[in-house]
């Protein structure tokens, strides 16, 4: 059995690295094409095609390589450091974005590293000093950024959807079901107008970014928790796995929904928030591995229960900041404001 699982784990990871391969063409192809959402397109096709590879290269080597040490890696201070970098380049290259033919590449290119980059410091911050086996790290983390993704999304895709109809329903077709539906899962609040004008509106955004995200969310990056026993855990091993599956679920959103808006809209904020977000993603989910450990010590359910209550406080807290930035300063993280779009 466990030749079998070494061996689809590999035919996953390759089919994953292929498909990376195969978007990484398509990016180099895309400003060829001349579309009107040129770097937006770039952005999007640069960060699957750098998932894809990453998750994939994760999964061969879990399958082929056979010892489970910690493994190697940098000072969190160093990838900071190059992240600071990341973005100031990336803001001096947005000025200059329409007279260089090289925009396309060089500025998804920086929109990866500017979303990658504060998670491999918070993981590395966390690895070097606990040193845990690597693997159970790296497979939280792909397991985050691929399956805790899709059943999160699935799962609030059908509840918005009712959530949605009904109050739209009530409220009159202000805005169209889609169109709310995709702000709300893009993050980008600000396609919805002036919230503050529709209360009602107002109300079920906040009930859908406040309760219903953070509930799930939460409860999809925890799904491997009955996994963990046989993973020889201990208390810092717990924090740390639960952070890598935070970690795993910011990054995939970050590369597909926030670095196309950065590179669109404003590049400060909507980098620092997304760095933001991967901190909250990750040490909410590290509050759930910790209780995981304690009720498992304690042998007591309500130990998980509250580290699980205490994550979705944590994290729709974050995502409340969020939604008052859009009704307070009237400009949504990631927006293109008054002054870009002269």
């Amino acid at each position: 059995m466990r030749d079998l699982a070494r061996i689809l784990t590999a035919l996953v990871g390759g089919a994953l690295a292929a498909l990376g391969v195969v978007l990484g063409a398509g990016w180099l192809i895309w400003p060829f094409l001349k579309r009107p959402d040129l770097l937006a397109g770039a952005t999007v096709l640069a960060g699957a095609a750098a998932l894809a590879v990453l998750y994939g290269g994760i999964l061969i080597v879990r399958a082929l390589h056979r010892g489970d040490g910690a493994g190697w890696w940098p000072p969190a201070w160093v990838a900071f450091f190059a992240w600071v970098i990341v973005l100031a380049l990336g803001a001096a290259a947005r000025g200059t974005a329409e007279a260089s033919a090289l925009a396309p590449w060089f500025l998804s290119t920086l929109a990866v590293l500017g979303i990658g980059l504060p998670v491999l410091g918070i993981l590395a911050f966390a690895m070097r000093r606990t040193w845990p086996p690597a693997g159970p790290v790296m497979g939280q983390l792909v397991f985050g950024g691929s399956m805790a993704v899709l059943v999160s999304v699935l799962v609030q895709v059908g509840l918005l959807l009712a959530l949605g109809a009904l109050t739209l329903a009530l409220i009159g077709q202000s805005v169209s079901l889609g169109d709310w539906l995709a702000a709300l899962l893009r993050g980008d609040l600000g396609a919805l107008g002036d919230l503050r004008a529709a209360p009602l509106l107002l109300a079920a955004t906040f009930l859908a970014r406040v309760i219903i995200a953070p509930l799930v969310e939460e409860a999809a990056k925890a799904m491997t928790l009955p996994l963990w026993s046989g993973w020889q855990p201990t208390r810092e091993r717990a924090i740390v796995w639960g952070l890598a599956a935070g970690l795993g679920l910011a990054l995939t959103e970050g590369l597909l929904l926030g670095a196309p808006l950065a590179v669109a809209g404003a590049w400060w904020p909507t980098m620092i928030g997304w760095a933001g977000t991967a901190l909250v993603q990750g040490v909410a989910t590290a509050m759930v591995g910790l209780g995981w450990w304690r009720a498992r010590e304690r042998g007591n359910l309500w130990q998980l229960v509250g580290a699980y209550l205490a994550a979705v406080f944590a994290h729709g807290f974050w995502n409340l900041t969020g939604l008052a930035r859009t009704l307070i300063a009237d400009v949504p993280m990631g927006a293109v404001t008054t002054t870009e779009r002269r």
